[in-house]
């Protein structure tokens, strides 16, 4: 790989409330859109076009393309009781609350063959319609919520006209890259702290955390072989709790 291209381009929103009040408050709202024609998640160095000689039928999102992106905080800091026993045990606790959603990033459904005879083993599967039967190659369809016609089935050099060539459906696959996106992602975190101050300028910090507070089961990681595309392989955290 000895260069790509790029285009990006976002819309970003932001609303603010400086703390007052004993409470602040941000949030902020992204929109962007990334296309791409070479895989680059993780500075990879290695082949990452399906086909070497035409990157043009990568180009598509980039493998961290992220349309939705809504990040949000809240910090509320409790009253100061005139009573000082009062004051010790429910006064002045801080609350801190962050929430983030966002769509899933692109998947890229791959057939875990190499029928268009690339070397470079990426080529993606031909998304065709669930009753299109066999291939001559005995191939059958394979139901998926990642075709935008349904199924998927394998490419099919036998089918290939006479003047179907490696670059066509019939050896690489019609599906363009990076065309499914994995769930979406949930993450909620909550802090309750107390300082407490003693003489000699000693202080004493209580926390209590917990980390993904609804507990979703947000996705990590996904299948990328056509036949079971978009099946969870690993998940972030559950809840967790820290004192």
């Amino acid at each position: 790989m000895t260069g790509f291209n790029t285009n990006y381009n976002a819309l970003r929103l932001s609303a603010k409330h400086r703390f007052s009040q004993n409470y602040s408050l941000l949030a902020v709202y992204t929109y962007s859109h990334c296309l791409q024609d070479t895989e680059t998640l993780g500075n990879k160095i290695a082949v990452t076009e399906s086909n070497p000689f035409n990157r043009n039928v990568d180009y598509g999102p980039c493998d961290y393309d992220l349309r939705h992106n809504f990040v949000a905080s809240v910090i509320y800091s409790g009253y100061k009781f005139q009573n000082r026993a009062v004051n010790l045990f429910a006064g002045q606790w801080q609350t801190s609350f962050v929430f983030i959603a966002y769509n899933g990033f692109p998947i890229n459904p791959l057939t875990g063959s190499d029928s268009s005879l690339s070397g470079v083993n990426l080529d993606r599967p031909n998304a065709v319609a669930p009753n299109s039967g066999l291939t001559s190659c005995g191939t059958a369809p394979v139901l998926s919520k990642y075709s935008p016609t349904g199924a998927f089935n394998l490419p099919c050099y036998i089918d290939a006209p006479a003047n179907g060539g490696p670059a066509s459906s019939f050896y690489a696959g019609n599906l363009g890259r990076n065309f499914g996106v994995k769930p979406y992602t949930v993450f909620t975190d909550l802090r309750i702290a107390r300082a407490f101050t003693f003489p000699h300028e000693i202080q004493l910090q209580l926390t209590a955390d917990v980390f993904n507070l609804i507990n979703k089961n947000n996705t990590l990681d996904v299948n990328l072989l056509y036949t079971a595309a978009g099946t969870p392989t690993s998940s972030y955290d559950p809840r967790q709790f820290q004192f």
